[in-house]
């Protein structure tokens, strides 16, 4: 018995994972409902919370969940996604072992979609798991889904605006029988800081700074600045930098400076311009504005017959901020920098990354660290 709080997810669905030292019982089940028996396996912690409204006839057995890595089972929604083309399609639909599980919630074997959750990707890489992403950039369904095709993730349900998906009651509907139980539970879920609209969690295809690959590099180089207050060098600044990942510097939006690669839609070769005068020359086209709208109009031939253009993605703005201390034309390191203590992680840290990447050297020889505040603001009523 697998879980999750997000059912349009469950088309993506390619592994189940267990933790490996965990216990699971299996039980035979009475359904309140009706007199058919059946067998289920969940975490025995969570036996109480699972069997809510179901008779437990027997405890037939108890497995630890290694003892229950590389079972097999059958595909949710296989008549979507039973083509053979589909990549390490062998290691799908599989038990498998994972150290984020845990049995306070649900029934401690976790639903694994790898295009819609970081640890559900961690995962997929791990064990080479076929990656399937049913949803399109939009939020809507792929016409491969039948008559789930189209389906839009971004309405709720009228009645309940802030808590239900329409596409969630749809899935639901379309399981059937397949599902043991639901309930409405209330739990934490990304929303747009803005506007506070719930968010997607989606894989998609990144540029990156292959950070771990120099981190040796950078510990080094940064032992050479000097901080104030002293111990944020081996901190904040030194622990974040210890368990740096290589750094996604590309997004799929609009504003922002874009990328200076062009890519060859047939041979996929690829050309990276310093300059818009290296670009007109290629191209034979003048360059005189580079936003998005207008740059991604430079289009030209490729020696083996193709066009060639430019990837759609643009730069995170941080490596925008990285690069100041030598987009500036003033010698790096730079003798004194100042900001707030959250710049450890981002300002302070992205400058430190480049610097050390381009020129073996640290962006800054001295920083001053300050600490926050807060202004509490309070609505007072003045009478005349």
């Amino acid at each position: 018995m697998a879980w999750t709080t997000t059912p349009w997810t469950l088309p993506g669905n390619v592994a189940l994972a267990v933790g490996k030292d965990i216990e699971y019982v299996v039980a035979k089940l009475n359904k309140l409902e009706g007199p058919s028996s059946e067998y289920g396996i969940f975490a025995r912690e969570r036996l109480k919370e699972v069997l809510d409204g179901v008779a437990l006839v027997e405890e037939y057995r108890v497995l630890k969940g290694k003892d229950l890595v590389g079972l097999e089972y059958e595909p949710l929604f296989d008549d979507y996604y039973k083509n053979e083309k589909l990549k390490n399609r062998e290691n799908g639909w599989k038990v498998y072992a994972g150290d984020f599980v845990n049995t306070e919630d649900g029934t401690g074997i976790v639903h694994i979609a790898p295009a819609f959750g970081a640890d559900d990707m961690m995962l997929g890489k791990k064990e080479n798991l076929p990656f399937v992403q049913h949803v399109k950039m939009d939020g809507t369904f792929k016409e491969e889904m039948g008559e789930l095709a189209g389906l839009d993730l971004k309405p709720r349900d009228k009645d309940k605006p802030e808590e239900v998906r329409k596409a969630d009651i749809r899935m639901l509907q379309v399981l059937g029988d397949k599902i043991f139980s639901k309930e409405s539970k209330l739990h934490s879920y990304p929303h747009c800081w803005r506007c506070d609209t719930a968010l997607l969690n989606y894989a998609t295809s990144s540029w990156f700074v292959a950070v771990e690959k120099i981190k040796p590099k950078l510990l080094k180089t940064a032992k050479k600045i000097n901080w104030s207050p002293k111990h944020i060098k081996a901190g904040r600044f030194g622990q974040w930098l210890e368990g740096a990942r290589d750094w996604s510097i590309s997004r799929q939006r609009f504003w922002a400076n874009t990328i200076p690669v062009w890519r060859c839609e047939k041979c996929k070769k690829e050309i990276v311009f310093a300059s818009a005068k290296e670009l007109e020359k290629a191209s034979g086209t003048k360059v005189n504005d580079l936003h998005k709208d207008v740059v991604d109009e430079v289009v030209f031939n490729c020696v083996c017959g193709g066009k060639i253009k430019r990837v759609p993605d643009v730069l995170d703005t941080w490596f925008d901020s990285g690069s100041v201390p030598f987009s500036t034309h003033r010698p790096i390191p730079a003798d004194f920098i100042g900001e707030a203590q959250d710049q450890t992680r981002a300002w302070f840290y992205y400058m430190h990354v480049l610097a050390g990447a381009l020129f073996n050297k640290p962006a800054f020889k001295n920083c001053i660290v300050t600490g926050m505040f807060w202004l509490k603001m309070e609505k007072r009523c003045l009478k005349n």
